[in-house]
């Protein structure tokens, strides 16, 4: 195969795989593949994805699904306040992600993480969760609730609580970090 240098943008109407040659044998190992619905497979990126959540205009739980991937395990989640939300009056605002709804089984709920008796949240405020895992200590591990090896793709539920009315509602932005095994 030629090397080729593009000075604009590739296009395949049947995705990319990238691929390793063995020197010896001449045989190629794929690595990855960017399929044609542009799903990434593969090991040697960190995929990422994204869910918006609005506070509601009326206090209480407001969730959205992301689609986690099979063979996959999220290393991260992240909120970034991309509008800001403003309280009627002095209240709290938190979160919590779970592998059912309503669950919290991948980020325990904190009420008050995003605010904290107060009316507003500026745009640009950004929050790192904790995610729950496996403890490495134990004698008999439960598998990692991070990790999807169900067989297909499975829902992820993220949840923005606000414990009064909004009287403008702004959005939450979750920006979940995924490796593929």
């Amino acid at each position: 195969m030629a090397n080729t240098t593009f000075s604009g943008p590739v296009r395949s109407e049947n995705g990319f795989i990238g691929a390793n040659k063995n020197a010896t044998t001449g045989t190629f190992t794929n690595v990855f593949e960017i399929n044609s619905s542009g799903a990434y497979t593969g090991t040697k990126l960190v995929g990422q994805g994204t869910a918006d959540v609005i506070v509601a205009a009326t206090a209480g739980t407001t969730e959205v699904t992301f689609s986690q991937p099979d063979n996959s395990i999220i290393t991260s989640i992240d909120i970034v306040c991309t509008s800001a939300p403003t309280l009627a009056s002095a209240g709290d605002i938190g979160f919590k992600v779970g592998t059912a709804t309503g669950g919290a089984q991948l980020v325990a709920a904190v009420t008050d993480q995003i605010l904290d008796g107060g009316t507003t949240v500026p745009a640009g405020s950004g929050y790192n969760l904790t995610l729950i895992n496996t403890t490495g200590s134990d004698a008999s591990p439960a598998a990692s609730p991070a990790a999807n090896v169900s067989g297909a793709a499975r829902n992820i539920f993220l949840q923005i609580t606000n414990t009064v009315n909004a009287s403008a509602s702004g959005n939450m932005r979750f920006i979940i970090n995924i490796q593929q095994f």
